[in-house]
């Protein structure tokens, strides 16, 4: 698990995107897609899916973005909601939120725990983050 929060970005010190940072530490992606998680509340967020390896170790890893209260999958949408809430709120707080493991057996129960952990830990995450 691992949840980045940056209080202020600017130049030098902003979210940056397991997309980059991963292969830049040897993993080489295998896929990479967007998948929805329903979540208390009767919503679904939607998170980056990244499958990834390093010799004969794959990993599933599943990321998105929040951004004062809204969760966003994508890069481009976390710097535009960054933006608009600089604007309109003064603030451009925002948080990296990244779980992942090992592929023991498939990466569909890979991808079931991880899905089931997101679920449990979603509820959660307004007592650590603001909104």
């Amino acid at each position: 698990v691992y949840l980045g929060y940056w209080e202020s970005q600017r130049r030098g010190a902003q979210m940056h995107s397991p997309k980059n940072c991963l292969p830049g530490s040897g993993w080489e992606p295998l896929e990479a897609t967007v998948m929805p998680i329903p979540v208390e509340g009767g919503r679904t967020i939607h998170v980056n899916r990244f499958l990834v390896q390093k010799s004969d170790q794959r990993e599933l890893v599943l990321y998105w973005y929040r951004a004062q209260g809204d969760d966003v999958p994508g890069e481009v949408a976390a710097k535009a909601a960054m933006v608009k809430n600089a604007i309109i709120r003064n603030r451009t707080d925002g948080a990296l939120l990244r779980v992942s493991a090992a592929v023991e057996s498939s990466v569909a129960e890979t991808s079931d725990r991880l899905v089931a952990f997101v679920q449990a830990m979603y509820p959660r995450l307004g007592d650590y983050l603001p909104d």
